[in-house]
This record gives C-alpha cells, sequence and structure tokens, in this order.
C-alpha cells in the first residue's frame, strides 16, 4: 500500500472512531448504551431523538449486557439487512423480516468479550462473513472470523491472534491482492495487521 493510501485509511480509520465516540457520548447523556442508542437512531431513520413525529415508538431487542458495535449487513439473501451486536455475553445474530423488526437471535461465542464487529467476504464464495475483536482478559487477544452459510448462520469461530486491547476494526485490501485483510488497534501503541491468505477460488474462464 503507498504512503497516500494507507494515509487515507487511517484518516477513515480515525473517523469512524470519532463517530463512534460521539455516539457513545450522547448515549451516555441519555442514560442509555450505546447498543441501545444505536437501535433507536436506526428505527427513528437517523434521530435519537423523543420527538413522536419522527417515527414510532422504539423496539428494544435484548443483544446481552452491554452491547458495544453491531453492523448491517444481509446474512442470508433474502433482500433485508440483518444485525449483528458485540456483548459481553457473546455475539447477537439478528435476521432481518423486511418490516424493520427482526427476529429472535441467535447467540454466538466467537471469544471472550467481543468488542467490535464487521462483515465482509473473506473466503470468496460470495456470502457475507463476520470478523469480531475480542477484548479478552487475561491475555492473549484475538480477532474471529466467523464464515458465513449463506443461510445466515456461521461455521464455527476461528480465532487469530492479535495485539492486547484490540480497539475498533476495518477491512481493506491491504497488499492489493484482491482479498480484504483486517486491522485493529492494539496495545498502548501498536496496529496489528492480518493479511488474508485464504485461497480464493479462481473466476470461471470465458469463452
Amino acid at each position: 500500500m503507498g504512503e497516500a493510501a494507507a494515509a487515507h485509511e487511517i484518516h477513515r480509520f480515525q473517523s469512524q472512531r470519532g463517530r463512534v465516540r460521539a455516539a457513545r457520548t450522547a448515549a451516555q447523556a441519555d442514560g442509555r448504551t450505546l447498543g441501545e442508542w444505536c437501535r433507536e437512531v436506526i428505527l427513528r431513520g437517523g434521530a435519537a431523538s423523543d420527538d413522536p413525529a419522527l417515527a414510532a415508538e422504539p423496539v428494544t431487542y435484548h443483544a446481552g449486557i452491554h452491547p458495544a458495535e453491531l453492523t448491517l449487513v444481509d446474512l442470508n439473501g433474502d433482500g433485508n439487512l440483518d444485525v449483528a451486536v458485540t456483548s459481553n455475553l457473546g455475539l447477537y445474530v439478528f435476521l432481518g423480516k423486511g418490516d424493520g423488526t427482526v427476529s429472535a437471535p441467535k447467540v454466538y461465542h466467537p471469544g471472550d468479550f467481543p468488542s467490535w464487529v464487521l462483515s465482509a467476504d473473506f473466503n470468496g464464495d460470495g456470502i457475507p462473513d463476520l470478523a469480531v475483536a475480542n477484548n479478552t482478559n487475561p491475555k492473549p487477544c484475538h480477532v474471529t472470523i466467523l464464515l458465513g452459510k449463506g443461510d445466515g448462520t456461521f461455521q464455527l469461530p476461528i480465532p487469530f491472534r492479535v495485539g492486547d486491547g484490540p480497539t475498533g476494526l476495518i477491512t481493506a485490501d491491504f497488499n492489493h491482492d484482491g482479498k480484504p485483510d483486517l486491522a485493529t488497534l492494539t496495545g498502548p501503541s501498536g496496529i496489528t495487521v492480518l493479511l488474508n491468505t485464504t485461497p480464493f477460488a479462481a473466476p470461471p474462464h470465458s469463452h
């Protein structure tokens, strides 16, 4: 990755962290967890407000203790957005019904104290997968990959060792091989990069 591209990714990562800090501050001001605040923002169409004209009353779904981070992605290919949420009790996956509600969650255990989650196709099969950063104490800490089956469920978690206290998680193709890689902030002053070495299937030859 060139210096300009690397600087762009770092700036994007810092901006993302800034938005999360702002959301967490707003949630704390309202006496809510970040997960509760984010759910209300989604259901109210982008405004966490008590103005009843914005939307119907927010619906609360149980997502463990201290929900920390969430990502929206269609995990089962039905065209509806699904929600994956990290909390102290695990990774909660809610399948969207397409009407603004979600099904009861399926809970996965990618490691101790899952903190960050994102989605990408890490094995090139066209199915969304999930990556989860686990802030394990005692150490070591891991980033765990859950490969999607295409029906909203996942294979057994695959852990990868990273530095202490992973904070934040981003994905990008850092070495221009066409595969999504991962990076996370670790320790007091480090960045851990995980390059994707999964053998992708060769594209079919055109005739």
